[in-house]
């Protein structure tokens, strides 16, 4: 396979190499529609080309293809098919080395026959068509609408073998919106999928005394490994952390913020941190989030101002402190003593996004809202008041958002991300085939639905 150019991509954390995904691209070309199906092709891979280094994938291309258009004899770029055993021998490479996404352009109609190999020989599946070109009149050209559908609708045929596994369509040409922006989410979602198939979760002393519901268990995440340290794993790790960079880490931590911890204090911080990290190191624990993420409670509501308190005791990034708000505090503990040091800072104003996986990652919870910044004011610690909760995409009231939370019951903490992914986080559920619950529809009215 031949790889198209890439980089990383603006606002995206790609420092572990594996999160990249792979998408390979096919094209369909029959020879009987008369539209310039060579000229397409070149078009499209260009754009894909030039979102390969903007979105940050691999781009690569089977080799077995057409080499010239049948019935014109027009060069044809690499990855074309045409008939049955070029079908065949794409697949074969396909199965060689396979992506994460086979990426099916219909520049024109085909049937059934050329596309069983090809899908077949890729785990993800989308299936893209083409605009008809021209103007409009004489022998229709490509046909191209008409084979996305006849094509997605083989997926659950016996010749497909795919019945009931996901799969992706797009229609438009490659500098289109209808395509680019439904496009740039499947990439961001593979992302996600990439980076959770291969995660490794390390799990420090096991759960709280009595936080039931908050084991790591990700059963139907197959590929996700959860090791197990323990508490004195993590002492010995302390203890070993050198005294340089233990003092280093500390002097860091104290640029922005006022302190008002001793120097032990604020050393001890850095040497557990330092200690989390070679743990994480040493079985190549991975990051997800191009980002800095929050874990936080559900504290409070306040219904007049339709809003929600999230809160925590101080274990947010100064990242997500409100630049307009107060310098971030560090601090000991807000409701233990002599236990820091803790972070006391508003979160900033904007959208966010959370996930909460639940019943072994089966199902997962995908909602999102929008913090208001330090204009108004919680609790010590980490704090924000939230307004604009949506379930799965479906704006609810906050006391409904509450409700559904409860009746449903979801475990505390949700894991937060600034910015609103929650397509993004619906497809990567989609592709993983992990259900994103829904709200509930409620037979009788409920005192949250007043």
């Amino acid at each position: 396979m031949t790889d198209g150019a890439t980089r990383d991509a603006p606002g995206t954390d790609l420092r572990f190499s594996g999160a990249l995904p792979h998408v390979a691209h096919v094209a369909l070309a029959r020879p009987a529609f008369k539209g310039d199906a060579a000229a397409a092709v070149r078009r499209s891979r260009a754009g894909l080309e030039q979102a390969a280094a903007q979105l940050g994938f691999v781009l690569t291309v089977p080799s077995g293809g057409a080499e010239r258009h049948p019935r014109n004899d027009a060069p044809f770029s690499p990855g074309v098919v045409t008939d049955v055993p070029e079908a065949q021998r794409v697949a074969a490479a396909l199965s060689a080395d396979p992506p994460d996404l086979l990426l099916l352009e219909h520049a024109t109609f085909a049937t059934g026959e050329l596309i069983a190999p090809l899908v077949a020989a890729a785990p993800r599946v989308a299936v893209w068509a083409l605009p008809e070109s021209g103007p409009g009149t004489g022998p229709l050209p490509q046909n191209a609408l008409c084979g996305l559908q006849m094509t997605l609708s083989l997926f659950d045929t016996p010749q497909f073998g795919r019945r009931g596994e996901p799969v992706r369509w797009f229609h438009g040409e490659v500098h289109e919106q209808r395509f680019a922006a439904p496009f740039a989410r499947t990439i961001a979602a593979l992302r996600a999928v990439r980076a959770l198939e291969q995660a490794t979760v390390v799990q420090i002393g096991g759960t709280a005394p009595g936080f039931y519901a908050l084991e790591e268990a990700p059963a139907a995440l197959h590929g996700v490994r959860v090791v197990d340290r323990s508490l004195g794993e993590l002492f010995g790790a302390i203890s070993e952390v050198p005294d340089e960079e233990a003092h280093a880490r500390a002097e860091a931590a104290r640029e922005g913020h006022d302190v008002e911890v001793d120097e032990g204090t604020l050393l001890r911080a850095a040497r557990i941190e330092g200690a989390l990290e070679r743990l994480a190191d040493e079985v190549g624990a991975q990051a997800l989030a191009g980002g800095p993420a929050i874990l936080m409670d559900l504290s409070d509501i306040d219904e007049a101002a339709d809003a929600l308190l999230l809160w925590h005791c101080g274990n947010a990034p100064a990242a997500w402190a409100d630049p307009d708000g107060a310098r971030p505090r560090l601090t000991t503990h807000f409701n233990r003593d002599d236990v820091g040091p803790v972070r006391d800072q508003p979160l900033r104003p904007g959208p966010s996004s959370a996930l909460r996986l639940l019943d072994g990652g089966r199902t997962a919870l995908v909602a999102g809202g929008s913090f208001v910044g330090a204009k108004r004011e919680g609790f010590d610690g980490v704090r924000g008041w939230w307004t604009a909760p949506s379930w799965a995409g479906r704006r609810l009231p906050a006391r409904r958002f509450l409700a559904e939370l409860l009746e449903q019951r979801v475990p505390h903490h949700l894991a937060l991300a600034q910015g609103d992914h929650q397509a993004v986080l619906a497809e990567a559920c989609f592709w993983l085939g992990i259900e994103v619950r829904p709200v509930e529809p409620r037979p009788f009215a409920i005192e949250a639905d007043a």
